[in-house]
């Protein structure tokens, strides 16, 4: 946590205060694996009136990336307690809903990364919340999935981003510990292309287990609307089923949303050198 704090201090972004209506609780914990049609299930959660919170919203609200960091400290620290018997570790208390309503009080759902990283803190803080484990038939199709979107990603923010604008951007430094302390190192266990069937396998594997089955549906894109409204008690809509988030659209939200960012950090960055070129000059010609 304390490295978390220098970071704030450092490159400082406003965090998030939402708070829960109570005539809008959290309704549908969707918590099946990136690439299972999580974009579909936001899309269709919201057709049926639940504002749902997904994969893509930190992108566009950094500040969210801030909380979220600190979300996963505490429960990091949790289960740490959790393992040791040391008295004098200190006390770490569990998430409760008050702790995620700060990000999530303005939806009703939640489909995608982050949400998954906290998926038994998430069923135990929300009780009476239905749970939607949507999954892909094919597990191989989903890794080859995982796989190219990695690379494209890469690709896409590259290492100038990664390694040079972070520092001269307080959005894109938080954006980039969300991906590194929540996906790459919390659910993907360090190495996304070697852990991922792995990991898709024991995710549903343990939910399945722990989930409360009288409110979890196990559901893929093709089930369609029938069983998800089934679930939630809610009229089939007369449209077909949402299918979103293709390859394709995943590049063009990312760019949208980061592009922007990196040219404000570029700007800033060039800035930065143009002064410590003029700071070096004006010495040189005083010691000279």
């Amino acid at each position: 946590m304390a490295d978390l704090q220098l970071y704030q201090w450092i490159w400082p972004l406003r965090q998030p205060s939402r708070t829960r209506p109570t005539d809008k609780p959290m309704a549908v914990l969707g918590l099946g694996m990136p690439r299972t049609g999580t974009e579909s299930l936001k899309a269709a959660l919201e057709e049926l009136g639940y504002a749902t919170y997904h994969g893509f919203e930190p992108a566009g609200n950094p500040g969210d990336c801030v909380t979220w960091c600190n979300l996963i400290e505490q429960k990091n620290k949790t289960k740490t307690m959790k393992m040791t018997t040391t008295k004098t570790a200190g006390k770490v208390e569990p998430l409760t809903a008050k702790d995620f309503d700060k990000v999530l009080g303005h939806c009703q759902a939640v489909s995608d990364t982050p949400s998954i990283c906290f998926a038994d803190e998430m069923i135990a803080a929300y009780p009476d919340a239905k749970t939607i484990l949507n999954y892909r038939p094919n597990i191989d199709a989903w890794q080859k999935s995982i796989t190219a979107v990695v690379g494209r990603n890469e690709a896409l923010i590259g290492t100038l981003i990664k390694r040079v604008l972070v520092l001269f951007s307080p959005e894109l430094f938080w954006l980039q510990q969300h991906v590194n302390r929540i996906d790459f190192d919390t659910l993907w266990r360090g190495d996304i292309i070697a852990n991922a069937t792995t990991v898709y396998k024991e995710h549903y594997a343990h939910l399945e287990k722990t989930a409360p089955p009288e409110r979890t549906l196990r559901w893929c894109v093709q089930d369609g609307w029938e069983p998800l409204c089934e679930l939630l008690g809610k009229p089939v809509p007369n449209k077909p089923f949402p299918h979103k988030n293709t390859p394709e659209e995943q590049q063009k939200v990312l760019a949208k949303r980061l592009w922007p960012l990196a040219r404000d950090a570029i700007l800033r960055f060039v800035l930065t050198m143009v002064v410590v070129a003029a700071g070096g000059c004006w010495l040189w010609a005083r010691w000279r």
